[in-house]
């Protein structure tokens, strides 16, 4: 009788070569990372770095492996079962949002599923879902491609940006079961002079085009910043109509402003608690911060944090904190190479996927000032309590 392992690779459940890292984000000392499927074979797509009884890193399903377990799935017959997680957010309480983009083998044309996305509230404590938001009705079908979330836990809202078609950027009222709009405009869509051709690292790729990918909300909750992955320009809108359905999208939208000209294109990007804004330089395999204080973009004022590294700092893809030792948390994946088939998995170009810590002194965005570590409008629950105990 084989293992359990080879069980599933020898079904075609588990091809290790497609399975690559995306999405990293770490609660006290546990630290959570999806593993999107792109492709077919990925086992488990939201999961948990424990170490096994040899002190070596592998990685649970979280929060089971029966909650994400698409073996004999039938997308005729839609479930519950969670399909694609690329995004998740944690707040300082304990509370996972999950986004399941609803489709699978997004990079494999002829076996690509679109089902439906959705977001999830998980009590990261128990394991327990504890809510469930069907986002179809701000979706476009066949099309939409929910990536990135970022939370306003003072106010209970979450921000979701739309990486395909046209792009977009959604916002969902956590207080209640069905509160949500969609906003589409120019500064959403993929930059129209984009020739989709890249160097990267000092390598030529294609791709693209791509729209709204990036997301970050200040920490003063009042304006969402985001940008095009394949596009220089940050935008921002005016968060507080945004999250206000009473206000039409007209108002919405003359509230966008332009930031000026990134350094480089960027997927992943995330505030701190002082309104620093980190991004990923993936023309340069680095790292860049701009402090929002001081106004526009410009050449000199957008700093490096991580020198250009095309073996460690290939592709930034996603930014967590670990508010314990106040450092900021990167994956990076050479996603480019993993999308155009060329991804080295013999060991000899070293590894493809890296979890990186730098030393920021800072905190989240959710850390501002006047936030509150628990707001008055989640409530209680029988599985979250009053456990809640302040970090500062």
């Amino acid at each position: 009788m084989g293992s359990p392992r080879s069980e599933w690779v020898n079904s075609g459940a588990f091809i290790p070569e497609n399975c690559a890292l995306a999405g990293v984000k770490k609660w006290r000392d546990r630290t959570f990372v999806t593993v999107p499927r792109w492709t077919p074979g990925v086992p488990s797509t939201l999961n948990e770095v424990v170490y096994n009884e040899d002190n070596v890193p592998v990685l649970r399903p979280f929060p089971s492996l029966g909650w994400q377990d698409i073996r004999g799935y039938n997308p005729s017959a839609p479930s519950d079962v969670v399909l694609y997680v690329q995004s998740m957010e944690i707040t300082p309480y304990g509370v996972m949002y999950v986004i399941d983009s609803g489709l699978l083998n997004l990079f494999v044309e002829d076996e690509y599923v679109w089902v439906a996305p959705a977001l999830l509230e998980v009590d990261i404590r128990s394991g327990s879902t504890l809510k469930r938001w069907d986002l179809t009705n701000v979706s476009v079908t066949n099309v939409t491609f929910i990536n990135d979330i970022v939370l306003d836990i003072e106010n209970g809202f979450a921000y979701i940006s739309d990486d395909a078609g046209d792009g977009g950027l959604i916002v969902v009222d956590l207080k209640h079961p069905n509160v949500m709009r969609r906003y589409v405009g120019e500064s959403t869509m993929a930059d129209p002079d984009s020739q989709n051709t890249y160097d990267l690292c000092g390598s030529k790729y294609t791709f693209g085009p791509s729209p709204s990918d990036g997301i970050a909300l200040h920490p003063n909750r009042e304006r969402l910043y985001y940008c095009a992955l394949t596009g220089h320009t940050l935008y921002s809108l005016d968060a507080t109509l945004f999250r206000n359905l009473s206000i039409d999208l007209e108002a919405v939208e003359s509230s966008v402003m332009v930031h000026g000209e990134k350094a480089s294109l960027s997927d992943g990007m995330a505030f701190t608690a002082d309104g620093v804004l980190y991004y990923g330089n993936i023309e340069g395999c680095s790292v860049n911060y701009w402090d929002s204080s001081l106004g526009s973009l410009t050449t000199s004022n957008q700093l490096i944090l991580q020198s250009t590294n095309g073996n460690l700092c290939n592709w930034p893809d996603t930014f967590g904190f670990d508010t314990e030792q106040r450092t900021l948390l990167l994956a990076t994946n050479r996603l480019v190479q993993f999308i155009n088939g060329v991804m080295d998995f013999s060991g000899q170009s070293g590894s493809n996927f890296h979890v990186l810590s730098y030393d920021i002194d800072a905190l989240s965005y959710m850390y501002s000032s006047t936030s509150r570590l628990r707001p008055s409008w989640f409530g209680s629950s029988a599985t979250i309590g009053n456990i809640i105990e302040s970090l500062f």
